[in-house]
């Protein structure tokens, strides 16, 4: 016993068909890669987020500056640790472009709260930075992007 499919139900199955192609074709050949991408944008962003993070809690020692000065500053030792370790996820930023990188304000957001606390910590007599203020503004509120940016957490 075979079955007769009408003319009409033949096209629209071949239209259905078509319609299931192309969503399977966007999926595979678009919106995947785009989200991929995204993935490794966020990704190379909390790994920085991190290396800072950790750059900005390394505990300060007294050392000599290019003036051969003293002042405080973060041990060397431990910020080379965490660039090491940022280094170490092998995250390469070649993959995305800089406009890519601007897809939120993640960067602009971490930008302005280390230079509103420099401004905060800027001695107006000497206008000498207190580095020991600098560092622990910049570390305390460094942990409050994490409340707007949720690949951060």
């Amino acid at each position: 016993m075979t079955k007769n499919f009408s003319s009409k139900s033949v096209v629209a199955i071949i239209i259905v068909t078509a319609l299931i192609v192309l969503a399977l074709s966007y999926l595979v050949f678009s919106y995947l890669p785009q989200q991929k991408k995204l993935n490794l944008i966020n990704d190379y962003k909390k790994a920085s987020y991190e290396a800072i993070l950790c750059q900005y809690s390394c505990p300060l020692e007294l050392q000599k500056n290019a003036q051969n000065q003293t002042e405080l500053l973060p041990k060397s030792d431990c910020v080379k640790g965490c660039s090491n370790t940022l280094q170490q996820k092998n995250l390469s930023s070649d993959v995305f472009s800089a406009d890519d990188l601007k897809n939120d304000n993640f960067f602009s957001d971490l930008l302005l709260l280390v230079n509103n606390c420099k401004k905060q910590s800027l001695n107006q007599t000497s206008f000498s930075i207190n580095t020991q203020e600098y560092v622990d503004c910049v570390s305390i509120k460094i942990k409050g992007l994490n409340q707007n940016y949720s690949y951060i957490k």
